[in-house]
Protein backbone atom coordinates (compact mmCIF):
# COMPACT_ATOMS: atom_id res chain seq x y z
CA UNK A 1 0.00 0.00 0.00
CA UNK A 2 1.99 3.12 -1.56
CA UNK A 3 1.80 6.88 0.62
CA UNK A 4 -0.91 8.32 -0.49
CA UNK A 5 -0.85 11.86 -1.92
CA UNK A 6 -0.87 14.51 0.30
CA UNK A 7 0.28 12.51 3.12
CA UNK A 8 3.14 13.83 5.10
CA UNK A 9 6.77 12.26 4.08
CA UNK A 10 7.90 9.13 6.26
CA UNK A 11 10.54 11.25 8.03
CA UNK A 12 8.22 13.89 9.12
CA UNK A 13 5.66 11.52 10.03
CA UNK A 14 8.32 9.96 12.64
CA UNK A 15 9.40 13.18 13.85
CA UNK A 16 5.17 13.55 14.90
CA UNK A 17 5.13 10.22 16.33
CA UNK A 18 8.21 10.30 18.37
CA UNK A 19 6.41 13.14 19.70
CA UNK A 20 3.02 11.53 20.80
CA UNK A 21 4.70 9.59 23.84
CA UNK A 22 3.09 5.77 22.33
CA UNK A 23 5.27 3.25 23.18
CA UNK A 24 3.32 0.03 21.17
CA UNK A 25 1.77 -0.88 17.65
CA UNK A 26 -1.58 -1.18 19.59
CA UNK A 27 -1.11 2.42 21.05
CA UNK A 28 -0.06 4.01 17.35
CA UNK A 29 -3.53 2.02 15.99
CA UNK A 30 -5.46 3.28 18.72
CA UNK A 31 -4.24 7.06 18.23
CA UNK A 32 -4.28 6.92 14.64
CA UNK A 33 -7.94 5.58 13.88
CA UNK A 34 -9.80 9.34 14.74
CA UNK A 35 -6.41 11.67 14.08
CA UNK A 36 -4.50 10.70 11.23
CA UNK A 37 -6.89 11.83 8.59
CA UNK A 38 -6.73 15.08 9.50
CA UNK A 39 -2.98 15.59 9.70
CA UNK A 40 -2.27 13.43 6.92
CA UNK A 41 -0.33 10.92 8.38
CA UNK A 42 -1.31 6.90 7.48
CA UNK A 43 -2.93 4.55 9.99
CA UNK A 44 -0.91 1.76 8.40
CA UNK A 45 2.75 3.48 8.33
CA UNK A 46 4.79 0.49 7.78
CA UNK A 47 2.47 0.36 4.93
CA UNK A 48 2.64 3.57 3.29
CA UNK A 49 6.32 3.52 4.22
CA UNK A 50 7.88 0.61 3.56
CA UNK A 51 9.68 1.51 0.35
CA UNK A 52 10.42 4.74 1.86
CA UNK A 53 12.56 4.53 5.11
CA UNK A 54 10.48 2.42 7.31
CA UNK A 55 13.05 0.56 9.85
CA UNK A 56 10.03 -0.95 12.08
CA UNK A 57 8.07 0.32 15.17
CA UNK A 58 10.61 0.68 18.01
CA UNK A 59 12.41 2.99 15.00
CA UNK A 60 9.04 4.77 14.23
CA UNK A 61 7.81 5.43 17.95
CA UNK A 62 10.82 5.41 20.40
CA UNK A 63 9.29 2.17 21.70
CA UNK A 64 11.47 0.04 23.62
CA UNK A 65 15.35 1.05 25.39
CA UNK A 66 14.98 3.60 22.82
CA UNK A 67 11.74 5.34 24.57
CA UNK A 68 12.05 9.17 24.77
CA UNK A 69 12.82 10.21 27.51
CA UNK A 70 9.70 12.67 29.10
CA UNK A 71 9.51 15.34 31.97
CA UNK A 72 7.74 13.41 34.82
CA UNK A 73 4.11 13.89 34.41
CA UNK A 74 4.40 16.14 37.68
CA UNK A 75 6.64 18.91 35.87
CA UNK A 76 4.93 18.22 32.50
CA UNK A 77 1.80 19.45 34.03
CA UNK A 78 3.30 22.34 36.07
CA UNK A 79 4.85 23.43 32.72
CA UNK A 80 1.60 23.04 30.70
CA UNK A 81 -0.29 25.51 33.11
CA UNK A 82 1.94 28.00 33.03
CA UNK A 83 1.17 28.13 29.39
CA UNK A 84 -2.05 29.52 29.97
CA UNK A 85 -4.08 27.25 27.63
CA UNK A 86 -7.80 26.48 28.13
CA UNK A 87 -8.19 23.05 25.80
CA UNK A 88 -6.89 20.49 24.16
CA UNK A 89 -7.71 21.81 20.83
CA UNK A 90 -5.24 25.06 22.23
CA UNK A 91 -2.51 22.68 23.53
CA UNK A 92 -2.53 21.28 20.03
CA UNK A 93 -2.27 24.14 18.72
CA UNK A 94 0.55 25.68 20.77
CA UNK A 95 2.45 21.97 19.91
CA UNK A 96 1.99 22.72 16.62
CA UNK A 97 3.93 26.03 16.58
CA UNK A 98 7.34 24.21 17.25
CA UNK A 99 7.49 26.02 20.66
CA UNK A 100 7.26 22.59 22.17
CA UNK A 101 10.15 21.32 23.99
CA UNK A 102 11.69 17.87 23.26
CA UNK A 103 10.80 16.20 26.26
CA UNK A 104 6.95 17.31 26.77
CA UNK A 105 5.05 15.10 24.70
CA UNK A 106 2.58 16.18 22.01
CA UNK A 107 -0.46 14.13 23.33
CA UNK A 108 0.16 14.03 27.14
CA UNK A 109 -2.91 12.25 27.85
CA UNK A 110 -1.69 9.08 25.71
CA UNK A 111 2.21 9.91 27.23
CA UNK A 112 0.63 9.76 30.76
CA UNK A 113 -1.87 7.35 30.80
CA UNK A 114 -1.80 5.58 34.34
CA UNK A 115 0.84 7.76 35.32
CA UNK A 116 -1.05 10.33 36.86
CA UNK A 117 -3.37 11.53 33.94
CA UNK A 118 -6.43 12.92 35.42
CA UNK A 119 -7.80 15.03 32.20
CA UNK A 120 -7.37 17.70 30.58
CA UNK A 121 -8.77 20.68 33.09
CA UNK A 122 -6.56 19.03 35.67
CA UNK A 123 -2.86 19.21 33.54
CA UNK A 124 -3.61 22.41 32.03
CA UNK A 125 -4.88 24.17 35.43
CA UNK A 126 -8.13 25.48 33.69
CA UNK A 127 -9.39 28.13 35.64
CA UNK A 128 -13.34 28.97 35.20
CA UNK A 129 -13.55 32.57 34.96
CA UNK A 130 -16.44 33.79 36.28
CA UNK A 131 -19.08 36.00 34.41
CA UNK A 132 -17.71 39.95 33.84
CA UNK A 133 -19.99 43.36 34.70
CA UNK A 134 -20.38 45.87 32.27
CA UNK A 135 -17.73 48.03 34.33
CA UNK A 136 -15.34 45.38 34.43
CA UNK A 137 -15.73 44.92 30.55
CA UNK A 138 -15.13 48.36 29.30
CA UNK A 139 -11.49 48.12 31.48
CA UNK A 140 -10.09 45.08 30.92
CA UNK A 141 -6.43 44.46 31.20
CA UNK A 142 -5.44 44.30 27.68
CA UNK A 143 -6.91 47.69 27.38
CA UNK A 144 -5.18 49.39 30.31
CA UNK A 145 -1.43 47.73 29.42
CA UNK A 146 -2.01 49.99 26.05
CA UNK A 147 -3.59 52.95 27.01
CA UNK A 148 -1.00 53.61 30.15
CA UNK A 149 1.67 53.00 27.23
CA UNK A 150 -0.43 55.95 25.24
CA UNK A 151 -0.90 53.84 22.05
CA UNK A 152 -3.32 53.49 19.85
CA UNK A 153 -5.94 50.60 19.05
CA UNK A 154 -5.65 50.96 15.06
CA UNK A 155 -1.07 50.98 15.77
CA UNK A 156 -1.82 48.12 18.44
CA UNK A 157 -3.96 46.04 15.76
CA UNK A 158 -1.59 46.55 12.66
CA UNK A 159 1.19 45.56 14.45
CA UNK A 160 -0.01 42.11 15.77
CA UNK A 161 -1.49 41.53 12.60
CA UNK A 162 -5.38 41.85 13.86
CA UNK A 163 -7.94 43.79 13.13
CA UNK A 164 -8.93 46.96 14.99
CA UNK A 165 -12.48 45.71 15.47
CA UNK A 166 -11.57 42.48 16.87
CA UNK A 167 -8.67 43.95 18.88
CA UNK A 168 -11.61 45.91 20.30
CA UNK A 169 -13.59 43.34 21.37
CA UNK A 170 -10.85 41.62 22.99
CA UNK A 171 -10.11 44.87 25.02
CA UNK A 172 -13.95 44.75 26.10
CA UNK A 173 -13.65 41.22 27.46
CA UNK A 174 -16.48 40.51 24.73
CA UNK A 175 -14.13 37.54 23.26
CA UNK A 176 -10.84 35.76 24.51
CA UNK A 177 -7.44 35.88 22.89
CA UNK A 178 -6.74 32.49 21.74
CA UNK A 179 -3.44 31.24 22.43
CA UNK A 180 -1.97 32.38 19.10
CA UNK A 181 -2.92 35.53 19.47
CA UNK A 182 -2.32 35.76 23.06
CA UNK A 183 1.62 35.18 22.16
CA UNK A 184 1.48 37.87 19.49
CA UNK A 185 0.48 40.75 22.07
CA UNK A 186 2.57 38.92 24.83
CA UNK A 187 5.86 39.55 22.41
CA UNK A 188 4.59 42.96 21.34
CA UNK A 189 4.22 44.48 24.80
CA UNK A 190 7.50 42.46 25.78
CA UNK A 191 5.86 40.63 28.52
CA UNK A 192 4.51 36.81 28.95
CA UNK A 193 0.86 35.66 27.79
CA UNK A 194 0.68 33.50 31.65
CA UNK A 195 0.97 37.54 32.89
CA UNK A 196 -1.81 38.99 30.59
CA UNK A 197 -3.91 35.67 31.05
CA UNK A 198 -3.88 36.03 34.88
CA UNK A 199 -4.63 39.97 34.57
CA UNK A 200 -7.28 39.13 32.86
CA UNK A 201 -9.28 36.19 34.81
CA UNK A 202 -8.43 37.88 37.95
CA UNK A 203 -8.60 41.64 36.99
CA UNK A 204 -5.20 42.54 38.84
CA UNK A 205 -2.54 45.14 37.60
CA UNK A 206 -1.50 43.89 34.04
CA UNK A 207 2.37 43.71 33.83
CA UNK A 208 4.36 47.15 34.64
CA UNK A 209 2.90 49.45 31.58
CA UNK A 210 6.90 51.31 32.18
CA UNK A 211 8.40 48.35 29.58
CA UNK A 212 9.21 49.23 26.31
CA UNK A 213 7.23 48.09 23.05
CA UNK A 214 8.73 45.80 21.25
CA UNK A 215 10.22 47.90 17.91
CA UNK A 216 7.84 46.90 14.94
CA UNK A 217 9.05 46.33 11.13
CA UNK A 218 12.34 48.91 12.86
CA UNK A 219 9.67 51.68 14.19
CA UNK A 220 10.14 52.44 17.86
CA UNK A 221 6.85 52.67 19.62
CA UNK A 222 5.88 55.46 21.69
CA UNK A 223 7.79 55.20 24.97
CA UNK A 224 4.98 54.92 27.69
CA UNK A 225 5.07 57.61 30.72
CA UNK A 226 7.33 57.48 33.23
Amino acid sequence: MPRKQGQLAFADARLYARGLGLRTKRDWEAWARPNSQQLNIPVRPDCAYADDGWMGWPDFLHEGPTTPRFRSFGDARLYARELGLRTKRDWEAWAATGARPADIPISPDSAYAGDGWMGWPDFLGRIQTPPRSPAVLRCSALRLMRARRRLRLSDVAQAVSLSAAYLSELERGAKQPSPVTLAKLADYYNTKPLDIRVAMETETTPPDPRVRVKRVNGARAPRPPL
